[in-house]
């Protein structure tokens, strides 16, 4: 039964990807009209509020698409309803979510090119059945939602893949996005967001996609990898048993999990990896406690991290 909901999932996310693909014009459409009017935007605005997010009322940015923020101080408006309902909902034009610690951790991944936007939507949603909240923009690229466990740093990085250079950007404390209903926005998949940490889907987008990083938009170092500047050869198995324990307490299914760690691996340790050592490791992890020990060293490699940038 359960394999069988799996498959429905996955049939309903790709019907949904190639008719939002065929479609001219991907504008919130609810009962024949167009969702930008300010009464539908207030009820979003309440829903949103609901599952511990902060709504933003949007004007016209100078391009024409409805993504400013109107309010003033809108980076300091806490998840209160006050505060949000003092906002002047009556001129937006579009609705926002403000992201990082005042929306529960909410993280964003902005794909700012059309076909690794598909791409990433095609291989995570449609064939990973990646179960997230993920909005397509006014100008077709993607959004893909996560909750971190710590609001982290926003930033923005260029990548190589297919010949051309794409940017992306992981926003998160201090930063906002416009969302569904506004006007040219619609829904890929309504679902929780995934509880990982943006640097974390970084990765799986580049292993997954083949893509290449080159730099960031601020300074010219390249993006760290745990494997490659923390974990030793000998120290690889440990390694695997603690990461694939974080993927285990995140709620990302075994045999996800095993996918993940294949591809991490195998992409910095090319030579002598063997897959069904892989796979007994992170099997191992899924049914075992983690070590304090362990558990320390993780904390390490994520302050790490977090210093680098």
């Amino acid at each position: 039964m359960q394999g069988k909901c799996q498959r429905l999932q996955g049939l309903y996310a790709q019907t949904a990807y190639l008719m939002l693909m065929i479609l001219p014009n991907r504008g919130a459409i609810k009962g024949g009209k167009r969702m930008n009017g300010s009464t539908e935007l207030k009820d979003y605005a309440n829903e949103y509020f609901k599952r511990g997010w902060v709504p933003l009322a949007l004007g016209y940015d100078s391009q024409g698409y409805p993504k400013r923020p109107l309010a003033t101080a809108w980076t300091s408006i806490k998840h209160d309803k006050e505060q949000v309902r003092n906002q002047p909902w009556d001129n937006a034009k579009g609705i926002g979510i403000l992201l990082g610690s005042h929306s529960n951790n909410l993280g964003v991944i902005d794909i700012d090119d059309v076909e690794m936007a598909q791409a990433v939507y095609q291989r995570f949603i449609v064939e990973m059945g990646i179960q997230t909240r993920w909005i397509w923009t006014a100008r077709n690229r993607g959004h893909f939602y996560v909750r971190e466990r710590t609001p982290s740093k926003s930033r923005a990085f260029k990548l190589q893949w297919q010949g051309k250079e794409v940017q992306i950007e992981l926003k998160s404390e201090g930063t906002q996005v416009a969302t569904y209903p506004s006007e040219g926005y619609s829904v890929g998949l309504d679902a929780p967001p995934i509880e990982l940490d943006l640097d974390y889907v970084f990765q799986l987008i580049q292993e997954k996609l083949g893509a290449r990083f080159t730099r960031t938009t601020i300074t010219s170092v390249g993006y760290p990898s745990p494997w490659a500047e923390l974990v030793s050869e000998g120290d690889r198995n440990k390694a695997i048993y603690v990461e694939a324990h974080q993927l285990r307490q995140a709620g990302v299914p075994l045999n996800l999990a095993i996918d993940i760690m294949v591809a991490r691996v195998g992409n910095h340790f090319a030579e002598g990896v063997k897959s069904d050592e892989i796979t007994n490791t992170v099997t191992s992890a899924y049914r075992k406690p983690v070590p304090e020990l362990h558990t320390d060293r993780l904390r390490k490699e994520e302050s790490d991290l977090d210093n680098y940038f």
